[in-house]
Formats: structure tokens, C-alpha cells, sequence
């Protein structure tokens, strides 16, 4: 009978999200942030900040790409609501 194999837990996403090399998670979540996610908060908001804020609280990669979002064409209070769900921890930190 052969020996279980180990299973190791997966590092957390901010293992690789705050790597120095760029990575996919950077990628992808800058990718949002600067695009889609952009656009639509910036003419579809209120239909929609809700969600975000909840999938914020949830899953920290979401917190991730509000993060580094611009406010574009959001209202003022949308805005305000983004950065109050954004983790920009990554987004603003001191580069060589």
C-alpha cells in the first residue's frame, strides 16, 4: 500500500501578489483596475458598487484591484466608497 503523498497548503495570494518580480496576479489585477473595473464603476456604479464592496470583504485580490483604480468618470460618492473597499498597499509602494 503506498505512503498518502503530503499536501501542502497554498501560500495566500498575497505571496505572489507581492512578489518583487512582476507576476500574474499583478498583471491581471492591474489589468482590471486600469480597464473594466474602471469603466464600469465610472458609468454604472450604483448598479454595481455593492457587489464590489461584498467581493472586497470576501477575497482580498478584489480589495487588490480596487486598489488600483482610478476614480475616471466615478461620482464622488462611489469614489469614496472604492477607496474605502481598496486595499492600494501594493499599488503605492516604494519601487527601486
Amino acid at each position: 500500500m503506498a505512503s498518502p503523498s503530503l499536501q501542502f497548503a497554498p501560500e495566500p495570494p498575497e505571496a505572489d501578489f507581492y512578489d518583487e518580480a512582476a507576476t500574474e496576479a499583478q498583471t491581471v489585477c492591474g489589468t482590471l483596475a486600469a480597464g473594466p473595473v474602471e469603466d464600469l464603476l465610472s458609468f454604472h456604479g450604483r448598479d454595481f458598487i455593492d457587489r464590489f464592496e461584498s467581493e472586497a470583504r470576501q477575497d482580498r485580490r478584489m480589495a487588490w484591484v480596487l486598489g488600483g483604480a482610478w476614480q475616471f468618470e466615478m461620482s464622488d460618492e462611489i469614489w469614496n466608497r472604492v477607496r474605502l473597499a481598496a486595499d492600494d498597499t501594493y499599488w503605492k509602494r516604494k519601487t527601486s
